[in-house]
């Protein structure tokens, strides 16, 4: 019958027994597609010799299906090679067949391999359990793999770039209730993965990285998949990834979570969490979505996490798998940032040329500022995200969670976002408010489009932690904090810890901070530092309430005051100010300013100001603590820039 079969191409065969070693349809030299399901060879292992004439068949094979069928493929190099060339699908299932194939590692064309519950080692062909899986590193069109009932198998990696589908059931197989012994999963390079599934328990499951893949959602849930054991997923590089879905309660186990939209490269210390994503929405991947209002927590045990939001600087995801290599216990968890960019504002004219009085250090230029240190607990805000287009519930619920759980803030290089947070993302449906509770440093620099900072009522208190503010190159910003709504409540938390703040070249900012809020004692009390440099149109630092007009208010801290080419400046507070700790004040430019603060009889602060602006201040006397002999004046002898030399001819 075979002998008429030169065009057969599709052959499958169930439950026969033929001699493996002469099969009737080896005279089939297009077959294309073979399936034994269940077949048996009648001749005794030790009786068995190889016709190679006999084998030519199998290269023309395209596609085997192999079901509990065992069969020693001939050792023919020139038949394993051709057939090796020319298979594109695998299907084996409780069969040991194709060891030799994957010895060969010639395996160039072939694009989808499944393996279910498998019998044998494919090193050795005997009855080893299946621990390793074969290198695929040279299946350079590889496309599908499907591991189904592998729990003898350890772990996965080396699979080559070309794979778009990965998927491994750990379901145990019907002869034994063997848990799964895979303890890692690396799938780092494989660019093109969009779709990776893992199903039932892996209780011995470790490690999962996934950098530098194309996967979209990560599901963990335990309806899909159960790993109680999962200390570290990384997923650097995954430029695709929009979605996380967790357990009900988290992973309790996880310590390392390094989630990578983008593959700046920034070192991170081990067991840290970091996470770089492009999208505010992801955020309601980082918080479980199980929990309450007021019970909200992070899909992370960690009590330190990195989160960036920006656009990759880069596609290029080479290297971000040795990433994990250089995270060691000695990295300091710093940016590893580039260089510090030129101011946005063009250089202007310097009239004063002094540039130190006694040991202050005069910088008109953030360039050469410290470099920010990052909080365990710290959110940056990169190029080109943008904050509209959050509108869910849960994303809006997820961002205030996060941001309340901030202690540092870094927003920078955006040209898009008008406030860090919008207002409609403050609060939620369910009450939830952004009061930014945590944060303790916050650094906002080169926004060409920023409005105001935070936007934010004094309704509810805030900002309990904040230490320091540094902004710069804020070029249409018209103020830091809004005024927002006030509450009649009393208010004692709210910007109570705050110590300095730093702003260079917001040219249209009018006013900083207003102390709109209720207080039983004074307002900023641990303020020691102001510094606003080439802030052209800023007219009060501290606007205050209408009610307050009549009253002094006092600093109880404040100890620096550095005021900078501010030309329409006309009080720092609009009432009366008591600084009793003052020591030094540095002003240059600031000519519509007509008041210092008063201070104390026995402190007399140094003021280092222009000789002509020193003339014109106006005092309220010795009695209130606001007289020229409570305070040391220094004038520079050449605070103007001299005249060029020039000659005149007649």
């Amino acid at each position: 019958m075979f002998h008429q079969s030169e065009n057969l191409h599709v052959f499958k065969l169930c439950r026969c027994t033929f001699h493996f070693s002469s099969p009737p349809f080896h005279c089939c030299h297009n077959l294309r597609f073979l399936g034994l399901d269940c077949c048996q060879d009648l001749q005794p292992k030790e009786d068995r010799k190889q016709d190679t004439t006999r084998m030519e068949f199998f290269k023309s094979l395209w596609v085997i299906d192999i079901c509990n069928t065992h069969w020693d493929l001939p050792s023919s190099p020139e038949i394993i090679g051709q057939m090796a060339a020319n298979i594109r699908e695998m299907h084996i299932r409780r069969g040991s067949f194709w060891h030799i194939i994957f010895a060969s590692g010639q395996l160039h064309d072939l694009r989808k391999l499944r393996v279910i519950d498998p019998t044998c080692s494919w090193e050795t062909g005997g009855k080893d359990e299946f621990t390793v899986l074969p290198s695929l590193s040279t299946s350079t069109s590889l496309k599908t793999l499907v591991l189904d009932g592998c729990v003898g198998l350890e772990h996965v990696e080396g699979l080559p770039p070309s794979l778009e589908s990965f998927i491994l059931d750990a379901r145990p197989r019907n002869d034994d209730f063997k848990e799964a012994k895979i303890s890692h999963i690396s799938l780092v390079g494989c660019a093109r993965l969009s779709d990776f599934t893992l199903r039932r328990s892996l209780p011995n499951l470790e490690e999962l990285d996934l950098s530098g893949t194309g996967v979209k959602t990560l599901d963990l849930t335990t309806q899909v998949v159960q790993v109680p054991r999962l200390h570290n997923i990384i997923l650097l590089g995954c430029l695709q990834l929009h979605c996380i879905l967790w357990p009900e309660k988290g992973l309790p186990t996880l310590t390392m979570l390094h989630i990578g939209t983008s593959v700046c490269p920034v070192q991170i210390k081990q067991h840290d969490v970091y996470v770089t994503i492009m999208d505010l929405r992801f955020f309601q991947s980082l918080v479980l979505q199980s929990n309450a209002r007021f019970n909200s927590q992070f899909c992370w045990t960690s009590t330190r996490f990195y989160i960036n939001l920006c656009v990759p600087c880069t596609t290029n995801v080479k290297g971000q798998s040795q990433m994990k290599k250089k995270m060691g216990p000695c990295n300091s968890g710093q940016i590893m940032a580039p260089p510090i960019p030129k101011s946005l504002t063009p250089n202007t004219y310097t009239t004063y040329i002094d540039i130190s009085v006694g040991n202050i250090i005069i910088d008109h230029s953030y360039n050469n500022r410290m470099q920010f240190q990052p909080s365990g607990c710290h959110v940056e805000i990169g190029m080109e995200i943008s904050n509209a287009g959050v509108e869910s519930e849960q994303a809006i619920n997820a961002i205030i969670f996060a941001m309340n759980k901030a202690k540092s803030l870094h927003v920078h290089e955006n040209s898009s976002i008008t406030t860090v947070i919008l207002s409609e993302h403050m609060i939620s449906l369910s009450r939830m408010s952004l009061r930014w509770k945590d944060l303790k440093e916050c650094h906002v620099v080169r926004c060409p489009k920023m409005h105001t900072v935070f936007t934010i009522n004094y309704y509810y208190p805030c900002f309990h932690e904040i230490q320091s503010f540094w902004a710069a190159d804020l070029l249409m910003v018209h103020c830091i904090w809004s005024k927002g709504r006030t509450h009649s409540g009393i208010d004692n938390t709210s910007f109570v810890k705050l110590k300095s703040i730093h702003l260079y070249s917001c040219p249209r900012l009018k006013f900083v901070l207003p102390l709109l809020w209720t207080i039983s004692r004074s307002y900023l009390p641990n303020l020691e530092n102001l510094h606003i440099v080439n802030c052209g149109y800023l007219k009060t630092v501290f606007p205050v309430h209408p009610g307050l007009r009549e009253s002094v208010l006092e600093f109880p801290s404040l100890k620096h005051i550095h005021l900078y080419e501010l030309p329409k400046l006309q009080h720092i507070c609009v009432v009366k100010m008591l600084t009793l700790k003052l020591e030094r004040v540095w002003l240059r430019g600031c000519w519509t300013l007509r008041r210092l603060p008063a201070v104390g009889r026995d402190s007399h602060p140094v003021v280092d100001c222009e000789k002509d602006w020193w003339e014109k201040l106006e005092w309220d006397g010795l009695e209130a603590g606001h007289h020229p002999s409570l305070f040391e004046p220094r004038h520079s002898s050449y605070y103007k820039m001299p005249l060029e030399r020039v000659s005149i001819l007649w």
